[in-house]
């Protein structure tokens, strides 16, 4: 991503509707991992799913990757001690084979080329049964100015980031869209609005209504998605496999 992208998602991702609503998702898959068990989030950027597990999750041993010294800095700033930061890239991880218990992939896979050789990493490092956690933008229609500020290479759909997952050999448990209740709004500002004046991305501050009401409907999602409700679009996807 831009330099000031980065900067951008460092001051809002711990308040705004989006970010908080992926980070519950994440944390409501991973609360079957057993105490002292170790996690890597694969391209964690300013660090803000790590310190949203460091919080919830203080017996894990957490670690972060990212090429980008931009984002590594203000993960450094952002997050506490107890969490490695690595520099370098998802497709050369720095772990020992069959070493790590869980991967999040929040919103990276997309951003690159050849995310099949970063699924093969991902199921090299993993120990047997080891859980991996990957959310990704979905529809490839859907493409728009934010994409192109945030670097996003590719959008998926179910079927296809499935076939990835299981191509490298990963157990796709469940694997769904999310963000559907507000999709009609998003389809709109993206696809029939003109882009922002500056060519930034959608991550910005909303009107405290518009915060509130965002908020409130991806917290039915959340509760939908734990009772393993499917729901049929979105914006989103969000996969749980294991290696």
């Amino acid at each position: 991503m831009l330099e000031q992208e980065y900067a951008r998602l460092a001051a809002i991702e711990d308040s705004m509707w989006y970010f908080r609503a992926l980070r519950g998702h994440f944390l409501d898959a991973l609360s079957a991992l057993h105490q002292g068990a170790s996690l890597l989030d694969a391209g964690c950027g300013t660090g803000g799913l790590l310190l949203n597990i460091a919080a919830s999750r203080t017996d894990l041993s957490l670690h972060g990757i990212d090429l980008s010294p931009v984002a590594l800095d203000l993960s450094r700033r952002r997050c506490p001690a107890m969490v490695q930061l690595h520099s370098g890239s998802m497709e050369r991880l720095p772990f020992e084979d069959a070493s790590l218990d869980a991967i999040t992939a929040s919103d990276t896979l997309c951003q690159i080329e050849r995310s099949e050789a970063s699924l093969a990493e991902f199921r090299r490092v993993l120990k047997p049964e080891g859980l991996l956690l990957v959310n990704v933008p979905a529809y490839r229609w859907m493409r728009s100015y934010h994409d192109v500020a945030v670097h996003t290479v590719h959008r998926y759909t179910r079927p296809e980031l499935a076939g990835e997952l299981e191509r490298t050999g990963f157990r796709v448990e469940r694997v769904g869209h999310w963000t559907s209740f507000i999709f009609p709004l998003i389809f709109l500002r993206r696809r029939l609005l003109p882009g922002h004046s500056d060519g930034a991305s959608d991550v910005r501050p909303y009107p405290a209504p518009l915060e509130f009401l965002f908020r409130g409907l991806a917290s039915v999602e959340r509760s939908l998605m734990r009772r393993r409700i499917a729901l049929p679009f979105g914006n989103s996807i969000f996969c749980v496999a294991r290696g």
